[in-house]
């Protein structure tokens, strides 16, 4: 079958349509496309098939991206629209009897730069009134030499009143080609990041790109993007490793029953195809699908940078991010470190950053930000004691905002907090916190293994003196970042400022907690007691404040700390022990100036089963590097545990291609290859990307802010119990 006869490895022009001839030739009951007279798809209208659809869907290669008539579910004809429990009928699976959308003849109304086929379809059951006319609008163009695209516009008119019981097998879907299919090593992935059936099966999203490498060592793949303008936008996708997606909103109903129409009402859809060579960021699909959806440019306002938290937002640039980025803040050293870290990422020899930096200095500065809104996006990490108000005046100013942790660090701000998530809601804003720690690999894999039952048993409930959950984390005052030895701001001393460590760092380790034993579940106030809660300090000499803060003494609101040695005592160590959902779960932040030799910081963190133990270690031993380790419970024969093992090991590989486990005296080393360990810097771009995502979807999961709001409500209660 003849290529696209184009070369993968050329990069992507501008977005608008280039210079190609798209064809349409009518054949019988099929409309064949071609584009500069390579074939590209048949439109299939036959009265006799179940529905009309498009096979093939060819690729840069010339094999289809999307396969016909697989064995197991015969009904999954490539590219195709149609619904089950349609007023007791089904338009989805085989059998004519049972339901069949009918076409009146598809037509060709234009070639040239683009093919335009028009349709009206009756949905059709023998002894049963018609529920539905379709009316489709089919739009083919090339908007690059390596993309092709669809897009499927449908008008459904209820000719009675219809009620659609709750099914997974509805709307429109694509069936891959099996070699681009997850369990043969391709990928599927969201608008948010979420890879696989795994993470994307159930999720709101805009859109989902499938694809994969062919024999010919060159990727190519399809996506489907949900038009904004759609009922149930953006829907929730069904997703299967096998090759399938679908936003599918009559699985999840409102009511968990059915979703109704009444006679002579209609339902208006919009769904864009783009067929693509290599991956979906060459293809542009995150761009393509703004374009599509005309989504405004997404624009920061950095508001008081005092921690370099907020420079690594920016250490990458985004495709859906302007350049432009206003920077409001007093004068100052924050401001001019944070000015001098974005210069470092924008003259760096190895991929420079293109930040267009635009600075308003003066007192004034959140009231400008607010009076000139410049921007959509607020990010905020610097000086804690500020940060709350600072959310809630963003958002009640119509910003979306990105917040460093913490976002309160007194049960005062955690009030002003529930007012703020309240506003976001009620103006349809996104406020989120950035939690870098679900991205690092030994998290994401200890999460993954204790999901099989089988391998992990039940989570240990443990006692409050030997908890089965432990995260430690241990931080340094003096480090280094993006190459250079980190300067802290001297306020980061003060508790007062910056926050104890018992409501600082915790908030990673509690929202792990959350996320690794209860992933999608909304977490509610029964479901958490305190149990004992503890802070200790740390003591820093004179010498070594100097060397962090670069100024010579101690500033004035430091002087509580200052003990009868001359030393700094700060207040930065916490731990508390509590029960989620009846698990008992310890958590413990300390500070130490500076890291041994060769360390940096270093996390701990123990998930305890009834069959295996998942634990991350990052020691002496291990190199400072964090690795995890699954051990047997005492009392359990390791060889029971090899099959269950094996099959999570060959899931986790779908997502997370080389790994493996090798055995140890204890039990299992998981193998990372050293590409998933990109460091915590990294780990800004990528909660950066997931924000991003949230925000094309205009909505994030369910479970996400009210698991925010426990998080910060499990450590208020920890910081009151710790008086």
């Amino acid at each position: 079958m003849k290529g696209w006869m184009i070369r993968l490895t050329c990069v992507l022009g501008a977005m608008s349509a280039s210079a190609q001839n798209i064809g349409a030739t009518k054949i019988g009951s099929r409309i064949d496309v071609t584009v500069d007279g390579d074939f590209f798809t048949s439109y299939r209208f036959s009265a006799e098939e179940k529905y009309p659809f498009f096979f093939p869907v060819n690729g840069p290669s010339g094999a289809s991206v999307t396969s016909m008539r697989n064995g197991t579910f015969p009904h999954h004809s490539s590219l195709f629209f149609g619904c089950d429990m349609v007023n007791g009928g089904n338009y989805w699976q085989e059998g004519l009897n049972r339901g069949q959308i009918v076409s009146e003849g598809a037509a060709v109304a234009e070639t040239g730069k683009r093919v335009v086929i028009t349709e009206t379809c009756n949905w059709t059951r023998p002894g049963a009134d018609q529920p539905f006319r379709d009316t489709r609008r089919i739009t083919i163009s090339a908007p690059s030499k390596t993309v092709r695209q669809i897009d499927f516009d449908i008008t459904m008119e209820a000719l009675i009143d219809v009620e659609v019981k709750k099914t997974n097998h509805s709307l429109f879907s694509a069936r891959m080609d099996p070699d681009l299919s997850v369990e043969y090593g391709g990928t599927m992935v969201n608008a948010q990041g979420d890879l696989a059936q795994k993470g994307t099966g159930a999720v709101r999203s805009p859109w989902i790109a499938y694809y994969g490498p062919r024999g010919n060592g060159k990727g190519e793949g399809l996506a489907i993007l949900q038009h904004p303008s759609n009922p149930w936008y953006p829907a929730q996708w069904l997703t299967r490793d096998y090759g399938f997606i679908s936003p599918t909103p009559f699985q999840w109903p409102p009511d968990d029953n059915s979703i109704t129409i009444k006679k002579g009402e209609t339902w208006a859809m919009r769904y864009r195809v783009l067929v693509f060579g290599g991956d979906p960021k060459e293809a542009q699909v995150g761009e393509r699908f703004a374009e599509y959806a005309q989504l405004p440019p997404v624009r920061l306002l950095t508001l008081d940078p005092g921690h370099f938290h907020a420079a690594l937002v920016q250490k990458q640039m985004y495709p859906r991010l302007s350049p432009e980025v206003n920077v409001y803040a007093p004068e100052g050293p924050d401001l001019e470190m944070h000015l001098k870290r974005i210069d470092g990422f924008n003259t760096r020899a190895d991929a420079p950053a293109a930040w267009k930096t635009e600075v308003y200095r003066g007192d004034d500065f959140a009231q400008k930000m607010i009076q000139e809104k410049k921007g959509n996006v607020v990010v905020l990490s610097g000086n804690n004691a500020k940060k709350t108000q600072y959310i809630l005046d963003s958002v009640k100013a119509g910003f979306n905002v990105l917040a460093d942790k913490p976002m309160a660090i007194t049960p005062q701000d955690f009030d002003l907090l529930k007012e703020a998530f309240a506003v976001a809601a009620e103006k349809k804003l996104l406020l989120y916190d950035i939690m870098t720690e679900r991205y690092e690999i030994t998290t994401l894999l200890q999460r993954h293994f204790i999901g099989f039952p089988d391998l992990f048993g039940k989570t240990d409930p443990g006692t409050p003196d030997d908890p089965s959950v432990t995260k430690e984390s241990v931080h340094h005052f003096s480090k280094t970042v993006a190459g250079a030895p980190l300067q802290r701001p001297p306020w980061f001393f003060d508790v007062k400022q910056q926050g104890e460590g018992i409501v600082d760092v915790t908030t990673h380790l509690v929202d792990l907690v959350q996320w690794e034993l209860f992933p999608g579940e909304v977490i509610k106030d029964a479901d958490v007691k305190m149990l004992k809660a503890r802070t200790f300090t740390t003591a820093i000499t004179p010498e070594q404040f100097t060397r962090t803060t670069s100024l010579p003494a101690f500033p004035d609101y430091l002087q509580a700390y200052k003990g009868a040695d001359g030393n700094l005592q700060v207040p930065c160590n916490g731990e508390f022990t509590y029960t989620l959902r009846g698990v008992n779960c310890k958590i413990s932040v300390i500070w130490n100036y500076e890291a041994p030799p060769g360390a940096g910081d270093t996390h701990y963190s123990l998930m305890r089963g009834t069959k295996l133990s998942a634990i991350i270690r990052q020691g002496k031993e291990q190199g400072y590097k964090p690795m995890l380790y699954l051990e047997p419970r005492a009392g359990v024969d390791a060889s029971t545990l090899e099959a269950p093992l094996q099959a999570a090991v060959a899931a986790a590989a779908k997502t997370w291609p080389g790994v493996s486990v090798k055995r140890t005296d204890a039990g299992w080393e998981v193998i990372i290859p050293d590409n998933y360990h990109n460091g915590h810097e990294a780990h800004f771009g990528q909660v950066a990307e997931k924000y991003l995502g949230f925000l094309d979807a205009g909505a994030m999961p369910a479970w996400e802010v009210p698991n925010m709001t426990q998080k910060y409500r499990t450590i208020m209660e920890a910081y009151k119990m710790s008086r």
